[in-house]
């Protein structure tokens, strides 16, 4: 999980320094961390079950 995991940071590293403007970085960066967000919601659904 830590390998897939450090892939996935060095993908969205490689995919903000691609951004061609501030628009795209901040369009990028609102994705991620609405992964995070749903991650962490259902991790916390799994430990209440």
């Amino acid at each position: 999980m830590a390998l897939s995991g450090m892939r996935g940071l060095s993908v969205f590293i490689s995919d903000i320094r691609n951004c061609q403007n501030k628009e795209q970085e901040r369009l990028r960066v609102d994705k991620e961390l609405g992964n995070i967000r749903t991650r962490f919601k259902n991790e916390k659904a799994s430990l209440h079950t």
